[in-house]
């Protein structure tokens, strides 16, 4: 009897000692959602603004010409390229 006794007060006290704070399924679904959120919008989303700019066409017509003598227009390519964005 005594061991019984013995058994079911260690039981006790290791079960008392063991309870924490018990998280309510409100409070363990919002802290799963700010663990796996942050990673999910991570994984995600491409920041478009890191990309570069592709390169500037060649000039037309260019079997016309002497390959030698390529004569680029600057600033109409710059406005074409801001059109195009």
């Amino acid at each position: 009897m005594a061991s019984k006794l013995t058994f079911v007060m260690t039981f006790a006290i290791l079960l008392l000692v063991s309870c924490n704070k018990i998280q309510t399924g409100l409070e363990f679904e919002k802290s799963v959602a700010n663990e796996i959120f942050p990673a999910l919008l991570d994984s995600l989303h491409y920041d478009r603004r890191l990309d570069t700019l592709p390169p500037p066409p060649p000039p037309e017509n260019i079997q016309e010409k002497d390959a030698t003598k390529i004569e680029w227009d600057e600033s109409r390519m710059l406005s074409n390229l801001k059109n195009v964005k």
